[in-house]
């Protein structure tokens, strides 16, 4: 005869595989209330009409966005999220190798995910993480890195702060402005994709910060 602490274990794996399976419908049914596509593209295909897409996007989204499709450097590629002819969703994507604590480190680096406002109660920036998420398991990327003013939803998400000591290339309007080296306290976010750990060491990201 089970014992009630076996019984009550038992209850509780349950439950959770349980909450997992309805959180999994619930988003299911948001995205197919929109009958949404995810178009995963590499940066130099994207056409002219999309570029103009998705800057209109970034600039109803964020603060004093540039003129264009990108804030300071292009992604590598990106997730187009699509309502059939409007562009609902974005997020660039940055392949790179950074070193954590001299040691090189394979990332994804999410650059400004976005949602058009009508539909930020479809869970499609979660879907775009999962996605992305996936992806880097494949191709055995180490961590998911984003810089973020609000971490609820990638807190959700699996991610944690961190605060590391950071190098990395300053530039302004297309112009290298030199080398910063200091402690971000308040904005840096990571997922482990596999079995390496993040340290606490000093974070260069022998590039600019996306």
């Amino acid at each position: 005869m089970l014992s009630l602490y076996v019984l009550l274990i038992r209850i509780y794996i349950y439950k959770r595989q349980l909450d997992k399976k309805m959180f999994r419908q619930i988003e299911e049914k948001k995205k197919t209330k929109y009958k949404l596509q995810f178009e995963k593209i590499a940066e130099y295909e994207i056409q002219k009409e999309t570029h103009s897409k998705i800057q209109t996007l970034l600039q109803q989204s964020f603060d004093a966005y540039p003129q264009r499709s990108y804030y300071k450097q292009v992604p590598n590629f990106r997730w187009l999220v699509w309502d059939g002819a409007n562009l609902v969703g974005q997020m660039g994507v940055e392949h790179r190798i950074i070193t954590l604590d001299g040691e090189p480190t394979r990332i994804f680096g999410v650059v400004d995910l976005c949602i058009h406002p009508n539909y930020r109660s479809a869970a499609i920036a979660t879907h775009l993480i999962r996605k992305l998420e996936e992806l880097g398991i494949k191709s055995e990327v180490d961590f998911i890195v984003l810089f973020a003013d609000n971490h609820s939803l990638y807190i959700k998400n699996g991610f944690e702060h961190v605060t590391n000591l950071c190098k990395w290339m300053m530039i302004n309007e297309h112009k290298t402005l030199g080398v910063a080296r200091r402690r971000l306290n308040d904005c840096i976010l990571v997922k482990p994709l596999g079995d390496k750990k993040w340290t606490t060491g000093e974070v260069d990201f022998l590039g600019i910060v996306f």
